[in-house]
């Protein structure tokens, strides 16, 4: 009886290790899954430093510096064709509805695809054609500001100074 018992013991020490070394890496796993979300949903802007500079298009093709909005509060609503919460935000704009809390803030859309993408976008949601759209055709935005997931709303102040960013993130459709 007491072999048995030994063997049994030793099998229980054996299962043990096993599963805590399935505990360990799963745990690890997760948190290389998390440090990859986390990039995912960062840019590379930091609250209270100037906005760097990009070039974007305006829907008829003429360029527009990012520095023209110097001495007005703007939040760009950056969007990307064909993303569900994208989708989303527009609606709600075309809706009348603030996407910001500061107000009077002015509202510019930035889509980061090209011109025909983003007018089938605003057509599909109602998007009235004075709002004001920028298109990034040279991909600016995501090498300068590091926005590499959509839609998110970088907010700022009379200086170009970055003062608030809003990632939104939704599972549903």
């Amino acid at each position: 009886m007491t072999g048995l018992w030994l063997v049994s013991y030793i099998a229980l020490w054996i299962l043990f290790l096993i599963v805590s070394a399935l505990l360990i890496s799963i745990l690890y796993h997760l948190g290389v899954i998390y440090n990859k979300i986390e990039k995912r949903f960062s840019t590379k802007l930091t609250p209270g430093k100037v906005l760097p500079e990009v070039a974007l298009q305006t829907l008829n093709g003429k360029r527009l510096s990012v520095s023209q909005f110097f001495g007005s509060q703007t939040a760009f609503v950056i969007i990307s064709p064909g993303c569900s919460g994208c989708l989303k935000v527009l609606r709600a704009i075309a809706a009348g509805e603030q996407v910001v809390e500061a107000s009077p803030m002015r509202t510019i859309v930035v889509s980061m695809r090209d011109i025909p993408a983003t007018l089938e976008m605003a057509r599909q949601v109602n998007l009235p054609e004075e709002y004001p759209i920028l298109v990034d055709t040279e991909n600016a935005i995501q090498k300068r500001w590091g926005v590499s997931a959509t839609p998110v709303v970088v907010e700022v102040d009379n200086e170009l100074k970055v003062s608030k960013q809003t990632m939104f993130v939704s599972a549903s459709s």
